[in-house]
């Protein structure tokens, strides 16, 4: 009896896990759109294109190649 008790606990942490991962993953997709539109916005605000916004991955690209 002790045994499907613990079954059953790490089923449901498991599950909440699984659920969990699932919500954080829509909320930083949501949130990573959201801030891209924001930023483009502004660039659009400063007469410039959306696509300089890629200026600021040089770094971190350059980065990734050494």
């Amino acid at each position: 009896m002790y045994f499907f008790h613990i079954l059953i606990i790490i089923l449901l942490a498991f599950l909440a896990g699984i659920i969990a991962a699932e919500t954080f993953c829509l909320f930083w997709f949501i949130f990573i759109s959201l801030t891209l539109a924001l930023k483009i916005r502004k660039l659009h605000d400063t007469g410039k294109s959306g696509w300089f916004y890629r200026i600021t991955h040089i770094p971190y690209l350059r980065g990734s190649f050494l």
